[in-house]
């Protein structure tokens, strides 16, 4: 079986996207544009009828941060800060149209979306199990995968243990799975699977002269 992400963007604008604490900043900051907003509006009411064009135009942007202020200011009375699953949990951004969707860096830039994890059977050629994730990194959902796959297996009767007998199965995924406590799970359940640690390029000869030859991976910044 071989494991591997796609990161792929949502419906969910990036920009409403932040920790508590940075939408409680940006509903504070809603607030006094409305107010520069109300003042502006008080003005033209005192002025001749020449300026209903321009009084009009700032009805319509009072209306605008009058909207993004009620959904932010929403969001933060029912929110609680959302938490990364890394070796030390932190708080992570939310996002105030899709909570369950990421904020996360990819090869073409910054996305809000989903990381996208497919396993396929190399023997038979399928997708066996498809699951999205709503953070960048892949190490959390290695041990997610692997068991809904045993369930999987067993509800439909083709093994009790895909991983133990005779017939067992080798896992392959790539560097961004790595970390040891998936280390420990794999050898704690006897599960043969091969995964490379991220400095394993360092040590293997094949590698000395990469860069060299093909530059820096990532040498070219992605567009702001």
């Amino acid at each position: 079986f071989a494991i591997d992400g796609c990161k792929m963007p949502s419906n969910a604008a990036k920009e409403w996207s932040g920790t508590l604490k940075e939408l409680e900043d940006k509903r504070d900051k809603l607030k006094r544009q409305i107010r520069r907003c109300l003042n502006e509006h008080k003005k033209f009411d005192k002025q001749d009828p020449d300026t209903v064009e321009r009084q009009r135009r700032s009805q319509q942007t009072l209306d605008t941060l009058n909207k993004a202020f009620d959904k932010v200011d929403q969001f933060l009375k029912t929110a609680t800060p959302r938490m990364g699953q890394g070796k030390r949990p932190k708080e992570v951004k939310s996002n105030i149209t899709d909570n369950q969707s990421g904020k996360m860096t990819t090869s073409k830039g910054t996305i809000q979306g989903y990381n996208g994890v497919a396993t396929v059977d190399r023997k038979h050629q399928i997708i066996i199990d498809a699951q999205a994730f709503g953070e960048g990194q892949e190490h959390h959902t290695l041990k997610p995968v692997l068991e809904n796959i045993k369930d999987r297996y067993q509800r439909l009767g083709i093994r009790k243990d895909v991983y133990a007998g005779r017939y067992k199965v080798t896992v392959t995924a790539d560097t961004g799975f790595a970390n040891e406590q998936n280390m420990q799970y794999l050898h704690n359940n006897k599960i043969d699977a091969y995964i490379p640690d991220n400095q394993f390029r360092s040590r293997d000869p094949k590698f000395q002269d990469q860069k060299k030859k093909y530059g820096k991976r990532h040498q070219e910044k992605p567009k702001s």
